[in-house]
């Protein structure tokens, strides 16, 4: 079972306690196992699920730009999904599972949220026959148009939503999957970081007068050496602490659904006969800023948006041993791990080039195999991660735009490149860059460049399930 999020930051889980929410389900998934905080490989749409699925960081599998708006998913000729549907597992999806629907043996297929007029998408198709459609079509246009932070606020129930109707599909395929065989579950939402607002039930989960501390004006040339915001500057010029307080309450609202939405599929599952061998893993490919140094959506390297959680559940009544959970906790992390943890639980071969680590060697007791460092990509900077230093860089030259103190300066708001007291000595920073670049170098010439990743040709689904008329 394979749960993919989209935008769900690692602060957004009720035990970071960084936001005054409960994510009940999410948290006790977590406790059937492991939940640790991973480096996003690319902080952007399109390349980090392209990650998720493949296990490749982003040169690998040559995908480093957004999709333009509208613009269909590339195919994935390799993923993990691939592998277990080469493996004789019966490969169902349900969601924004585009990439990977060659490899599926039935699909409930959903555009996601940029796709405003889709060819073939369920969800479209069930909005047409409730009469919302005109609705929702209309707020997919007025979010490309004018961004997050005056969206169209639709009286949906959570099921008209386009993650609750995603849940709810699951929970209905949950029920048919095969019991003679192994089969492999993904529920690919395209929440909760959409820029949509949540459903009535869950708009004001919590009240946005709590929600507008840390919000400042965006400075330009700041937000530059992060990379290149999702939104033009004119929206993020827009962004006062009272639309801030909003953007991030609706956000927590879709990270309630996606909660409730866990919960509904799981429940499901665990009636079925062969649920004392079920494993889950929660993963999302990159995070969402809200706010934080006036920026909003992704594509940038704040840690809102490179660090997400991974939570890899046993059966129902598993726990691991304090030890475990602690060591696993400490260790650096990165979403190209979830390809490998898959593989492994599957029993399975990974997919070729796959730059991760299995995450369940630490729920048997051998400890995970270290990382020097971890990188995020976005379309025009890298950033380098380690236990200490995080130092971002612009692609095209090479040269190091911002460098920040993980230790005491978790949250980014001290450049030691710019500091405020004037240009630091060239060989301190010399002896602080050159190191980290160095394994950067490392970590790309352990990870070779895939050349057929995608798919040159869209190749037809194994199998398609349609919404019951």
């Amino acid at each position: 079972m394979i749960y993919a999020c989209r935008g769900l930051r690692a602060d957004a889980l009720a035990t970071a306690r960084a936001w005054p929410m409960a994510t009940d389900t999410l948290v006790a998934l977590g406790a059937r196992g492991l939940c640790v905080n991973a480096v996003a490989a690319a902080s952007a749409d399109e390349p980090a699920r392209a990650s998720l699925f493949t296990g490749l960081a982003p040169h690998q599998h040559g995908r480093q730009t957004p999709a333009e708006p509208d613009e269909a998913p590339q195919p994935l000729a390799d993923s993990f999904v691939h592998q277990l549907a080469d493996a004789g597992y019966h490969t169902a999806g349900v969601g924004c599972v585009e990439p990977i629907a060659s490899a599926l043996s039935e699909s409930i297929t959903v555009a996601d949220v940029h796709r405003v007029r889709p060819d073939t998408c369920d969800y479209y198709t069930a909005c047409r026959r409730t009469g919302v459609l005109a609705a929702v079509m209309a707020q997919r246009e007025q979010r490309l148009r004018r961004g997050p932070l005056e969206p169209d606020r639709l009286l949906l129930e959570p099921s008209t939503d386009i993650d609750g109707y995603i849940a709810r599909r699951a929970a209905e395929l949950a029920e048919s999957l095969p019991t003679t065989r192994p089969w492999a579950l993904i529920v690919a939402f395209s929440g909760p970081g959409n820029a949509l607002p949540p459903p009535s039930l869950y708009d004001g989960i919590v009240p946005a007068e709590e929600l507008a501390h840390g919000v400042t004006g965006i400075d330009h040339p700041r937000a530059a050496a992060l990379g290149s915001p999702a939104w033009p500057r004119s929206t993020m010029e827009r962004l006062t602490p009272d639309r801030a307080a909003r953007l991030r309450a609706d956000y927590l609202g879709r990270v309630s659904l996606i909660d409730y939405a866990v919960k509904r599929v799981d429940q499901r599952l665990q009636e079925r006969s062969d649920a004392s061998r079920l494993w889950s893993v929660l993963a999302s490919d990159r995070g969402y800023a809200l706010g934080e140094q006036g920026l909003v959506g992704d594509r940038v390297v704040l840690p809102g948006v490179v660090h997400t959680p991974i939570i890899v559940a046993g059966p129902r009544g598993y726990r691991p041993a304090d030890e475990v959970a602690e060591a696993a906790a400490d260790a650096l992390v990165a979403t190209t791990d979830v390809a490998a943890t898959v593989a492994d639980l599957a029993v399975t071969d990974e997919p070729l080039g796959c730059a991760g680590h299995s995450l369940v060697a630490a729920l048997r007791g051998q400890g995970l195999k270290p990382r020097a460092a971890a990188v995020t990509e976005t379309p025009d900077r890298v950033s380098i991660e380690t236990a200490r230093h995080r130092l971002i860089l612009d692609r095209s030259t090479g040269q190091p735009t911002a460098l920040f103190n993980a230790l005491t300066d978790p949250d980014q708001r001290q450049d030691l490149l710019h500091p405020a007291d004037g240009p630091p000595d060239e060989r301190w920073v010399r002896a602080r860059v050159e190191p980290l670049k160095a394994r950067l170098a490392d970590a790309w010439l352990a990870a070779p460049t895939r050349p057929n990743v995608f798919a040159t040709d869209p190749t037809p689904t194994r199998g398609t399930v349609t919404d019951p008329a």
